[in-house]
């Protein structure tokens, strides 16, 4: 809830900002006249050197306010010198705010203590603008937060970044990244590839955003610079001079402890500035019209009703495995069909090489039917829109020591007016949290391609749906999202070498799994009436059923759990066979596996048979709470997670249930 609050409190904050006197107090704060005058000289130089400049007066009295608040304005603590000796200060444990610091929004009081002395000096964190006009000193939120009110001050339209701030420049027609702790100026791209910051949410506060007394023309006004933002976001950058060095503001160590201070410039120099990615970027956007030609749709049509997607490779000599070796050199059939890359599989046995041509043609995946998730996504959306669904193609651009980028696809639903995440690798559909929470993947660039991003040939009209469905996107975009069941698994795509070496066997799922609340079954209102709790579990159609409470259907086999570690649900397609993990009275265990069933109540434990039989515990009559347990152990090797399973059912079985608890209440 502390993320809500701060929301909340930065939304009405930035109000302060338009307050007649404290702007006032501000203005007799800066000389005005003294920048200016520097604005307008330095302008005419432009100008004068430039007749094509299209900066303003403001973009300059911008920079002039930015090196007058750094270098004689405002300045920076890391620790402030004692009270009593003025030698150095450590800081120690928080003090407790008075209410003088309330008063003027300071909630954290540091304690900077001093050895010698024996002393502690106060440093409170004001939050109030006006009250920072007079101490003229902080770090980055306070001196983001007193800039904010001077640029209002002066008249400039500022806002607030939670911690720094934008100035909207006039004759630019765009909102200028500003930070007066660096003393830079439109160099957005400093934190992540200067700094080595990951940025996560980035979030903009501004009077405007409140919507009172806004008139049409306005709104209409804000709305086109949203469109411009958005448009400025998703466009891929190249890092300028003073955007490639680490952060000035703040001690060494300070900075360090931060990762801020531009060891990771290089590696993430290297990575936004590799022309390689820009070149994937405009082969995406021209790839996307490929799924458009007509005689390419017939020939996924023609495919689709019959065979799978993803038979297996025949190529091999002896049928053995084999190992990847040195890339190939591609062919001229290879470039034919946009293979740029042939992975030599090298078969140790036969000293054979099988070559496996990335081909990027839907058409040509239509024939060849297997790849990774490249060829999955790109196959699948020209099934999509061989078949009249609205689709498009999504490209993550991930790369940490190597690529790690994923692809999947994105389709319409007109009845919910939203883009519905799907990946056919994983057989999954509108589970958007799949990669950061289920398989513990950092995404950094996340880009989609369609047709209609060309404009050319859109109507007015189109145009227009087109906006509002950006508009819907980006809300939902921002908007803080709970994971769901289906979301916290690791990969199922790809051998387990594979997956681990690539960070998405799920390891780091965990944490993101504790996020969701246990689920403990209380009888409802109605079960007391009745005296009977009553619930079954299917496997196949991986929900469960109240049978007690007016046949309530419940889900996702997560929502039933209480604690769980290390298990997952695994749908074998091949097999037509599911393996799960949940509260119930059956399971199968090949090699060395076991499984290990407990009934709780209490101290009283008491265990049981999972051999699917309906058992009775008449010693447990008159517990208040029941806890069933499941634990799963032994298997051998990679595949030790199939040596033990529980809820091993048949795809097609959907009336017998794989769970099944009957309970009846002492009322």
């Amino acid at each position: 809830m502390g993320f809500f609050r701060t929301l909340q409190s930065n939304y009405q904050h930035v109000m302060v900002y338009e307050d007649v006197e404290l702007q006032q107090k501000a203005r007799n704060e800066i000389p005005y006249e003294r920048l200016s005058s520097a604005a307008k000289e330095k302008l005419a130089r432009a100008k004068a050197s430039d007749p094509e400049c299209k900066l303003g007066k403001e973009d300059f009295l911008v920079m002039e306010l930015l090196r007058w608040f750094k270098e004689n304005f405002f300045s920076w603590v890391n620790c402030l010198p004692c009270r009593q000796c003025g030698g150095g200060t450590q800081t120690s444990d928080a003090l407790n705010p008075n209410a003088e610091d309330t008063r003027w929004g300071a909630q954290r009081v540091e304690n900077h203590f001093c050895q010698t002395c024996q002393v502690s000096t106060r440093f409170p964190r004001y939050n109030n603008p006006g009250k920072l006009l007079e101490t003229r000193r902080g770090r980055c939120g306070e001196w983001a937060n007193c800039f904010t009110l001077c640029c209002r001050a002066v008249g400039l339209e500022a806002r607030y970044i939670w911690d720094s701030t934008e100035v909207y420049s006039v004759s630019q027609r765009r909102w200028m990244h500003c930070d007066p702790c660096e003393n830079t100026c439109d160099k957005p791209l400093l934190y992540e590839v200067g700094w080595g910051k990951k940025l996560s949410y980035v979030l903009a506060f501004s009077k405007d955003q409140r919507q009172q007394g806004v008139s049409p023309d306005r709104k209409k006004e804000l709305l086109n610079r949203l469109l411009v933002e958005l448009v400025e976001f998703i466009s891929p950058k190249k890092p300028e001079p003073g955007e490639l060095g680490g952060r000035s503001s703040g001690s060494l160590a300070w900075r360090i402890a931060r990762g801020e201070s531009g060891a990771g410039a290089l590696k993430a120099e290297q990575q936004v500035g590799s022309m390689g990615f820009f070149r994937t970027l405009q082969s995406n956007y021209q790839h996307v019209m490929v799924y458009e030609d007509v005689e390419l749709q017939q020939k996924a049509r023609n495919e689709i009703p019959y065979e799978r997607l993803s038979s297996a490779a025949k190529e091999k000599q002896c049928g053995g495995g084999t190992q990847t070796s040195d890339a190939l050199n591609p062919n001229a059939e290879d470039t034919r069909w946009g293979a740029q890359r042939v992975e030599n599989h090298f078969c140790q046995t036969c000293q054979v090489s099988t070559r496996f041509p990335r081909y990027n043609n839907p058409g040509k995946l239509l024939e060849t039917r297997r790849g990774r998730c490249g060829e999955w996504a790109n196959c699948f959306t020209l099934c999509c829109r061989a078949v009249g669904l609205e689709a498009r193609y999504i490209w993550d651009s991930t790369v940490v020591s190597a690529p790690q980028d994923h692809v999947w696809t994105e389709v319409y639903s007109v009845s919910q007016r939203r883009w519905m995440h799907c990946d056919p690798c994983e057989n999954t559909c509108d589970k958007p949290l799949l990669y950061e929470v289920g398989w513990g993947k950092k995404l950094s660039y996340v880009l989609a391609f369609s047709k209609d991003q060309r404009q050319q040939g859109v109507s007015p009209d189109r145009k227009k749906e087109l906006l509002n469905r950006l508009l819907v996107e980006l809300v939902e975009f921002i908007s803080p999202k709970k994971p769901e069941p289906g979301e916290l698994g690791g990969r199922s795509s790809g051998s387990l070498a594979w997956r681990i070496a690539r960070g998405e066997s799920g390891a780091g799922a965990l944490k993101a799994e504790q996020q969701v609340a246990g689920c403990v079954f209380t009888p409802t209102e109605l079960e007391k009436n009745r005296g009977l709790f009553h619930l079954r579990y299917c496997a196949s159609w991986d929900q469960y059923q109240r049978l007690s409470n007016a046949d309530e259907v419940i889900p996702g086999w997560e929502r039933g759990v209480w604690r769980k570690d290390c298990v997952f649900r695994k749908v074998e397609s091949d097999w037509q066979m599911v393996k799960d993990i949940s509260v119930t009275v059956h399971h199968e265990t090949f090699h060395s596996g076991a499984v290990a069933w407990r009934l709780r109540s209490g101290q009283a434990v008491t265990e049981f048979l999972g051999d699917g039989s309906m058992q009775s515990f008449p010693a447990l009559c008159g517990s208040t709470e029941l806890v069933i347990e499941a634990e799963l152990c032994g298997g051998e090797g990679t595949l030790s997670w199939q040596h033990a399973q529980l809820f091993r059912q048949s795809l097609t079985e959907t009336t017998k249930p794989s769970l099944e608890i009957v309970i009846h209440l002492d009322t």
